[in-house]
């Protein structure tokens, strides 16, 4: 029986102070994959009873601080934690910069290989996961991933304008992840930050296929979400808002909370 657990590390748009910024683990195995890396991330890592220690792969969505400010102190923990297994990080174009200056003036040096893709649309296949990016439409270069493991599917959506296309390899993803930044009634505001709705995220959903909708990267102006849940599923039915700590586990096709 093959088995898949999503744990959601954080899933709140940016406010000062947030312990709920966008990551998510996925666990396959005796490993773990990072999807994008908030501040704090090594930590609530932890204590979701995992070891940072066990991510071998970091798909980072894009460069804004809400998504990647945690990746430093996760390299830093793997190391002064002894951790000498090598780690892939897959980003947009200045990944590497990022990575490599902030090595460089903290000087410090990892025990362990960070190997480093800045990619577009492109696949790769590391071990037995096939991941296959593709841009989306937010303020700066963003990428969205499609995260095969085992005959499973993920398909990661964050911080973008609605698409009208989807690559074929986006579809029927047993889970969806997607950017519901805004109820529908600020449509207008999510198109100006490059943002989506959770009407938005409903019809992608729809649209691809997809057995389970998360509703992702809500902003902090929604104490109450239920408005963007009875959105959703006006449109399509198995929509949940992804709270912290939320964990999802997959059984071969079939997604339950």
């Amino acid at each position: 029986m093959k088995l898949l657990k999503l744990i959601v590390l954080g899933a709140s748009g940016p406010y000062p102070g947030s312990d709920d910024l966008p990551s998510i683990l996925v666990v396959y195995g005796r490993n773990t994959l990072l999807l994008d890396a908030g501040e704090g991330v090594q930590h609530r890592i932890k204590k979701s009873g995992y070891s940072v220690a066990k991510v071998r792969i970091v798909l980072i969505s894009h460069l804004h601080g809400d998504h990647v400010l945690g990746l430093l102190p996760l390299l830093q923990s793997r190391s002064l934690g002894g951790c000498r297994d090598k780690i892939y990080i897959i980003g947009p174009p200045g990944i590497r910069e990022f990575i490599e200056d902030n090595l460089r003036i903290l000087k410090f040096e990892p025990l362990y290989d960070i190997i480093i893709n800045e990619v577009l649309s492109q696949e790769l296949v590391i071990d037995n996961v096939r991941i296959y990016s593709f841009p989306v439409k937010h303020v700066l270069p963003t990428l969205a991933y499609v995260v095969n493991i085992d005959s499973i599917k993920l398909t990661y959506v964050t911080d973008t304008r609605p698409l009208s296309v989807f690559p074929d390899a986006a579809a029927r993803p047993d889970v969806l992840i997607h950017d519901s930044t805004f109820a529908f009634d600020m449509k207008d505001k999510a198109e100006e930050y490059g943002h989506s709705t959770s009407v938005d995220a409903a019809e992608a959903a729809r649209n691809l296929g997809a057995k389970l909708l998360l509703l992702y990267h809500i902003s902090p102006r929604y104490k109450e979400r239920s408005q963007l849940l009875y959105e959703a599923r006006r449109f399509f039915s198995n929509a949940y808002i992804a709270e912290q700590y939320m964990k999802v586990v997959i059984i071969k096709r079939s997604a339950r909370l």
